[in-house]
């Protein structure tokens, strides 16, 4: 049993042995055929540039390759005519002379009617002409400007191919768009556009073929992404969550300079914020009108906002807090002043000795009265920059600019 099942597979070993040979014979002899048809066609392709294509026949071809040997299949010969038709197809487009004309018609006779290959032809003819067709407008357009005898030469194109019209109309619209909008992102580049590169743009419209509300739409498109970038780089290199007024009246300088809105940059909030943030730590603060007649003469109002004002007391070592008022807090640049439910109480800046930013949204004043205070700000917002501004004014109130 031992000795049967090695014969087993000793002459399995040998049949896989002859299998890898046989596949190896076959892999060398495809490579082999596969050089030798590309020789062949490459030899053809020389044949016939050396010769008058004009008046060459597909017998020419046949008698040529009796020299080198029996022909691979006919594939060879048809693929080698159809390369070089389309080169001289290429050639009598660009150029438009007889002597390519000649040329180009004979290979067409050649492969409609002595190889059969009229169907496949055609449709070579069409993905060329499309080619071509790209190729030229490409070429009229780099001077920006496309002309009527460009046009006519385009169009002339068009009907030699039979091109669909509205296909190579789209194509007109489609690269005249994208023409006018690569100027546009090279005069943006600088972040200013000058009145005379604005001309060129309108002048540029007619030239390029497109609409005025497609050139608008292009321009405000590309306008608004460079302001978009604009603003996220200023926002990204804040330090302190600050942006300086120079920086920010640049944006905005930019925005005009653009035609489009300040405000269409998706982080204008945070833009603005941050502009703030820069003015309040500077003591520029924007002074805010009261809805209530409670100013006195010289005084001037920089915060209005809803608080709950609570008498503070510390027992030992426990906080109370009395409910006193529920209403508005008017910051000013001489007191704080709550008024609501409850009641009315001032405090004058010239009696507060302790002013605590206990956490965001709350404040603790100790004064010379000994009333104190616990005074929770209940409006939903940015209360770490209300903080700001509350401490700011209380510290520095003398130095305050208002704006």
């Amino acid at each position: 049993m031992f000795a049967i099942d090695i014969s087993i597979g000793v002459e399995l070993i040998i049949i896989l042995v002859i299998m890898a040979i046989i596949a190896l014979i076959f892999i060398f002899w495809w490579i082999d055929r596969s050089k030798s048809k590309k020789a062949y066609k490459e030899d053809y392709k020389k044949f016939m540039t050396e010769h008058d294509i004009s008046k060459l026949k597909l017998n020419d071809l046949k008698k040529f390759s009796e020299k080198f040997g029996p022909i691979p299949d006919m594939s060879v010969i048809t693929s080698a005519v159809f390369e070089v038709y389309e080169n001289k197809l290429r050639e009598y487009v660009i150029q438009n002379t007889e002597h390519f004309y000649s040329e180009v018609k004979n290979l067409r006779d050649i492969i409609d009617i002595e190889l059969k290959e009229k169907n496949r032809r055609i449709k070579s003819d069409k993905k060329i002409g499309l080619g071509l067709y790209k190729e030229i407008l490409d070429k009229f357009l780099e001077d920006n400007i496309l002309t009527k005898e460009e046009l006519d030469k385009l169009n002339e194109i068009k009907e030699y191919f039979s091109l669909d019209l509205s296909e190579t109309k789209a194509l007109i619209e489609q690269k005249g768009k994208d023409k006018f909008s690569g100027m546009v992102d090279d005069f943006l580049q600088d972040g200013f556009l000058s009145d005379e590169e604005k001309k060129y743009l309108i002048h540029s419209v007619g030239d390029l073929k497109i609409t005025s509300d497609e050139a608008k739409a292009i321009f405000l498109l590309k306008a608004k992404e460079k302001l978009e970038q604009f603003g996220n780089s200023l926002i990204e290199k804040a330090q302190d969550e600050m942006i300086s007024d120079d920086d920010f009246a640049e944006f905005l300088s930019m925005a005009v300079n653009f035609n489009v809105s300040s405000e269409s940059f998706s982080r204008f909030d945070v833009l603005k914020n941050y502009n703030e943030n820069y003015n309040i730590e500077h003591g520029i603060i924007k002074a805010v009108e009261p809805d209530e007649d409670i100013l006195e003469s010289g005084e001037k109002c920089f915060y209005i906002g809803p608080v709950n004002l609570y008498t503070h007391k510390i027992i030992g070592s426990v906080e109370e807090h009395s409910p006193e008022i529920r209403g508005k807090i008017y910051l000013t640049n001489k007191r704080l002043i709550v008024k609501g439910i409850g009641g009315i109480r001032e405090i004058p800046f010239r009696d507060i000795v302790v002013f605590l930013r206990e956490k965001e949204g709350v404040i603790i004043i100790e004064t010379v009265t000994k009333h104190d205070y616990y005074i929770l700000f209940t409006e939903e917002g940015d209360k770490k920059k209300t903080m700001k501004i509350f401490y700011k004014v209380y510290k520095e109130k003398d130095k305050i600019k208002i704006i």
